[in-house]
């Protein structure tokens, strides 16, 4: 008998060819899921799928656009027979104040971070309601319930990820479709490098961050994929709604940006 926790159940992660989304679908794929992962750079997703060819899958598709992802639904749906768990992880930003930000940016931050949630939850509530529930897990932030410089769209798109998973598990409990997000601190991805760089000094900011986690560290991917894991798994049914936050204690306010 298998002891992989999610052996033949189907899983999409959008934004899954790097970072937080690589950790994520890797991660379900090592306990038997069947993952198709989402993204527009198509090398970044094959390449993952070569690991685990026979539990990844790559869609090249633009999460933001409703014909790429009821195309997403059904190639899942058509493969596999079934949809378990909804990963809504795709997202982006730009560092600077809504001053500086254009029109143009704003609503592609809108879109990738906050409509795609939208989007791939209104597609996949259908088939999960049809075979009896299923899970959904967004990925928000930290920057859903409190505010850093430099980030006014991307802190708005992530407080309406947070509202909008709760308005999803209240009205679908019934149908035993529960819908959780987890907020992430500041975890070692390309985006927070990326970030650190726009810094006078990407070395020192790296330094301020970590010593500003009263773990004393940043967070990894893998820790937010311990945590989609968990949310994923039978023993969370009573959980619907929630906030996880996963930072490393840095919004306990005890410390502060210094």
């Amino acid at each position: 008998m298998s002891t992989q926790k999610f052996n033949n159940q189907t899983v999409i992660v959008t934004g899954g060819t790097k970072g937080i989304g690589k950790a994520i679908a890797t991660a379900f794929a090592k306990e038997g899921a069947h993952v198709f992962i989402i993204g527009r750079d198509e090398t970044a997703g094959e390449k993952i799928a070569r690991l685990l060819p026979d539990n990844i899958t790559f869609v090249k598709a633009n999460v933001s656009e409703p014909t790429d992802v009821q195309l997403i639904i059904k190639k899942a749906v058509q493969q596999t027979g079934r949809l378990d768990i909804l990963i809504n992880n795709a997202g982006t930003q730009y560092e600077r104040t809504i001053e500086d930000t254009s029109p143009e940016e704003w609503d592609n931050v809108m879109n990738v971070n906050l409509k795609s949630v939208f989007l791939c939850s209104k597609y996949a509530i259908p088939i999960m309601r049809k075979q009896g529930g299923g899970k959904i897990i967004n990925t928000a932030s930290i920057d859903s319930y409190w505010a850093e410089p430099n980030l006014g769209a991307y802190s708005a798109s992530k407080g309406g990820v947070l509202s909008l998973t709760k308005s999803i598990a209240l009205d679908f409990a019934s149908d035993g479709i529960l819908c959780n997000c987890i907020c992430p601190g500041y975890i070692a991805t390309d985006m927070t490098k990326k970030y650190m760089q726009t810094t006078n000094n990407p070395e020192q900011t790296r330094q301020k961050l970590e010593n500003n986690h009263p773990v004393g560290r940043m967070g990894t991917p893998k820790d937010i994929a311990a945590t989609a894991l968990w949310l994923a798994q039978d023993e969370s049914s009573f959980i619907t709604g929630q906030a996880i936050t996963v930072d490393g204690g840095l919004t306990l306010g005890n410390i502060g940006f210094q």
